[in-house]
């Protein structure tokens, strides 16, 4: 799964970069905890504002949920890029979000802008993903034989009505039809 993941990531990651405009790198973390993955309520993603850091808990997660999880910490690292996410005297322990206003704020922006980024390049990606598969039905469902014989046709027809312009233009004549015989 982390190939998988490693291969979306690569395609999301420039996208959400360009969507959020912040100007430095984030260090994306994947985690693989065993405990974490048992408990029905844990974990999912956290952001390390001071190491510029994404850490992905994915073991036992479905990619698209986290992709998810890295375009809503994302949000939090242009927060930070901004200057915005750490204020002096910011508690980030359990029930931040609850306690203080200004980073409940970052939660509801994370939430939706992340939601929103991610949703909008999942759209993208699938109808890329689906015109790619429909031109390679189109060229699979292309007998060569049928192709080739279909191309003669056309160079047939059109080489017919070539001569036929010709003709009538009276520059495909031959000498002899140039002089008429005068009547006896």
């Amino acid at each position: 799964m982390q190939s998988q993941l490693t291969d979306l990531l690569k395609e999301f990651y420039p996208y959400a970069e360009k969507q959020l405009g912040f100007n430095k790198p984030a260090r994306i973390i994947f985690k693989n905890d065993q405990d974490n993955a048992k408990n029905p309520l844990g974990k999912t993603a956290y952001y390390d504002p001071q190491n510029m850091s994404v850490f992905v808990y994915i073991l036992n997660r479905h990619p698209k949920d986290v992709l998810r999880s890295i375009s809503h910490e994302l949000v939090h690292h242009m927060q930070n890029c901004k200057g915005q996410l750490n204020q002096p005297g910011q508690e980030t322990g359990e029930g931040y979000a609850q306690k203080d206003p200004h980073l409940r704020e970052m939660e509801n922006e994370a939430y939706e802008k992340g939601n929103i980024i991610f949703r909008d390049w999942e759209d993208q990606r699938k109808q890329r993903m689906n015109e790619v598969k429909q031109n390679q039905k189109e060229i699979d469902n292309v007998n060569p034989l049928t192709k080739e014989k279909a191309n003669d046709h056309y160079v047939k027809r059109a080489d017919e009505v070539f001569k036929e312009l010709m003709t009538r233009w009276g520059f495909n004549k031959k000498p002899s039809e140039d002089k008429k015989e005068e009547p006896k």
